[in-house]
């Protein structure tokens, strides 16, 4: 079983990295591991976004891992907030967001 409301407290206040194995899966481009956020919810709390609405596909999830990759090692905590997707999860519109690690 699984508890959204433990994945969502844990991914704002550490970030994806906090899930070493999907960080690991997004960077190469094999998973877009977050969640659905309510409208607004992630700016109001100091997140910046970044690619956004962005579609994801096959073919360009690794678009997406690199902008992770760059952002977690500028010093970032990063979410992936998912804005529509299949019902399987292998394409949709996502926005990545990003705050800065203090």
């Amino acid at each position: 079983m699984v508890c959204l409301k433990c994945i969502e407290d844990e991914l704002k206040e550490k970030g994806l990295a906090a899930f070493e194995d999907e960080f690991q899966l997004v960077i190469k481009g094999e998973s877009m591991f977050g969640m659905f956020f309510n409208s607004g919810e992630l700016e109001g709390d100091g997140w910046t976004a970044h690619l956004e609405n962005y579609r994801v596909d096959s073919e360009n999830r690794i678009v997406v891992g690199a902008a992770v990759e760059e952002l977690h090692d500028s010093g970032h905590k990063i979410i992936i907030a998912y804005e529509s997707l299949s019902i399987i999860g292998d394409e949709g519109y996502i926005t990545v967001f990003s705050k800065e690690v203090t």
